[in-house]
């Protein structure tokens, strides 16, 4: 995939995400398909330039959403880091390891969302909202992850197989 194509990807995911997917709900909570789309970036293209594309998408989130403006680019910045560190140590790529890899990316992002947005607000925490809230929200988010991240690796494979191709022409 080219950076055009991810971009435009990028921007339809997160003005998707902003006006019709957050009043859509699945088990009492909104799928989180920007984290879930740049998960499955980050893991299917295991370099510097996802940890870009998270931060940038991050930031955007930021800007149309109104939450606390720099909170959805650090998180999104610092999964992406981890799960470029954690991808790198993986001899493939397969659904057994990514599943719960991005169960886990969830369970931090959400969790740590969830804890910095309460701090923010003076709000008191509690365990309660761990399970109702965080854990069902990662088992939604890992629902949406397994379609995407499998359309996502088919298009990164017909590329390089055309890539292929054509270098056997010449």
């Amino acid at each position: 995939m080219g950076l055009k194509f991810k971009a435009f990807l990028m921007l339809a995911v997160v003005l998707l995400q902003v006006t019709v997917l957050s009043h859509f709900t699945l088990f009492g909570v909104i799928p989180n398909c920007v984290f879930v789309f740049v998960l499955a970036l980050c893991i299917i293209n295991d370099n510097a330039e996802s940890v870009v594309f998270a931060t940038v998408t991050g930031l955007m989130v930021d800007m149309l959403t109104g939450a606390q403006f720099g909170l959805n680019t650090l998180l999104y910045m610092y999964i992406a880091i981890g799960v470029i560190v954690v991808i790198s140590f993986a001899y493939q790529k397969s659904i057994k390891i990514v599943v719960p890899m991005c169960l886990c990316a969830s369970f931090m992002y959400e969790l740590i969302f969830g804890i910095l947005s309460f701090l923010f607000r003076g709000a008191a925490i509690s365990f309660g909202v761990i399970f109702s809230v965080v854990i069902p929200a990662c088992a939604v988010n890992t629902l949406v992850f397994i379609p995407v991240y499998v359309i996502l690796s088919r298009l990164r494979f017909e590329k390089k197989r055309k890539g292929i191709k054509y270098e056997r022409q010449i």
